[in-house]
């Protein structure tokens, strides 16, 4: 991509006799800056410190996504489970190993979505606290966190 296609606007308004039409800024569209002031107190003592500094952006989590597009349940089924069935059946060879592996196979997929229900929990369990916190205080803030 060529950086000579970027359109860059002077901090002085452009107006309609130097550009030869209306406001070239008013199809900018403003982003909305992280600060400090827009998470509440009491969340910014549990955020890690990397995401407090801004050193470091915080990961996203697509919610609308599912617990399938968690990153316990991607790094899950990544792993190469035809190649470790083809080692054990070479190596094993008996329909006891075959089964044994089978349950192992099933219950580390069971603890990788217990682990990410558990987190879901977790933030369920924080955002409820916060609704009892901001209960009486502030009805707007009381009435976002029960929706």
């Amino acid at each position: 991509m060529n950086i000579r296609n970027f359109k860059f606007w002077n901090a002085a308004p452009v107006t309609q006799a130097t550009s030869g039409g209306p406001d070239a800024r008013s199809n900018v569209v403003q982003l909305h800056l992280d600060s400090p002031v827009d998470a509440p107190a009491d969340l910014a003592s549990e955020m890690p410190e990397s995401a407090q500094s801004g050193t470091q952006p915080a990961q996203k989590v697509n919610i609308s996504a599912g617990l399938m597009a968690a990153p316990e349940l991607q790094e899950f089924f990544t792993r190469n489970f035809s190649g470790l069935g083809r080692h054990n059946g070479a190596h094993y060879k008996t329909q006891a190993a075959q089964t044994q592996g089978k349950a192992m196979l099933v219950s580390q997929f069971q603890n990788a979505v217990a682990l990410v229900i558990s987190q879901r929990q977790a933030k369920v369990d924080g955002l409820r606290n916060m609704e009892l916190q901001t209960e009486g205080v502030c009805n707007t803030a009381t009435g976002q966190l029960r929706l």
